[in-house]
């Protein structure tokens, strides 16, 4: 009332002077001010509070996913979303925490006797297929292998990358991310960039070597061109005979034939011995039938008569 300002008989009608009715009461029962009574109030302020909960993404979810990429950003969002709400921007350290998140879920699901191995016991069973690799548990709870590289002053990834089984298909997309980051080059290539990136896939050579085998631009790229199977001969190619029995013919290009004054167009007619590949040339007037005719009857006066005969049209 004091900031807002009244009239004199609104000020005489509040309890400016009088205070609230429930000071003038011997026991005191607060009620509880609900928020439809504060809707409309304008000294009310409305204040956003968030509250930080982990991301549950089931992991069979990214089987149907088949870009690395696109898992990340799938798991990305509602941290972005989280950072953005509290005004803070780090776009690299939310790409890098949802691969750190999908990872995670990857060795709960096919590493969950080790990892809970290792946070009793700190070691792993000497029968285990990773006992080799010294696996230990970070900070964060990843499954990384160890080596002799600690005092080394290459980055703390790749001194301890993390680990992932060949048969899980976050390592096929893992995979098929970094295949195409080299530009489709080949295994070493690969396997190097996933292991300056951070990760250490057990069998990795074997696993690239499936996945560049199956790559559809590496085939079109470095495929060899395929040899089309033959049908078998027919039997007029097979049998033996006199020199055309079994003819095949054809027209080929127009000749210019001179006769007289004039110059002519006309057509040359190859016939071929389908046993001796022997040949015979006639030529025609035109491409009439007639024509056709007469240059078969002439290949039969000078040959023997033909007993069958096959063109490219097979009519």
């Amino acid at each position: 009332m004091a900031s807002r300002g009244m009239s004199i008989p609104e000020l005489m009608e509040s309890n400016c002077f009088s205070g609230p009715n429930f000071l003038w009461e011997l026991e005191i029962h607060p009620d509880p001010v609900s928020a439809r009574e504060l809707d409309g109030d304008p000294e009310v302020k409305r204040v956003l509070t968030t509250t930080q909960t982990p991301i549950n993404v089931d992991y069979q979810h990214l089987e149907a996913i088949s870009l690395w990429e696109k898992a990340a950003r799938m798991v990305a969002t509602p941290l972005k979303v989280a950072y953005i709400v509290k005004g803070h921007s780090k776009e690299l350290a939310v790409h890098q925490q949802a691969n750190h998140l999908i990872v995670k879920w990857c060795q709960q699901e096919h590493f969950r006797s080790e990892i809970s191995s290792l946070k009793m016991t700190h070691a792993v069973d000497k029968q285990c297929k990773i006992a080799k690799l010294s696996p230990f548990l970070d900070s964060d709870g990843l499954l990384r292998i160890g080596g002799r590289l600690k005092y080394s002053s290459l980055p703390q990834e790749q001194v301890h990358p993390l680990l992932l089984p060949n048969t899980a298909h976050v390592a096929q997309l893992l995979i098929g991310s970094h295949h195409r980051k080299v530009g489709h080059t080949g295994k070493g290539l690969t396997m190097n960039s996933i292991r300056t990136a951070g990760y250490w896939i057990t069998s990795c050579g074997s696993a690239v070597s499936s996945y560049i085998s199956k790559c559809v631009t590496c085939r079109k790229l470095h495929g060899k061109p395929q040899t089309q199977v033959m049908a078998d001969l027919p039997s007029v190619r097979t049998e033996p005979s006199t020199p055309f029995t079994h003819v095949g013919c054809d027209c080929f290009r127009p000749i210019l034939v001179k006769e007289r004054r004039q110059t002519l167009k006309c057509y040359g007619v190859l016939f071929t011995c389908l046993v001796s590949r022997a040949v015979h040339m006639e030529l025609a007037e035109d491409l009439s039938s007639d024509a056709f005719i007469s240059s078969l009857r002439r290949l039969i006066a000078l040959r023997d008569p033909v007993s069958s005969l096959h063109c490219d049209q097979g009519t």
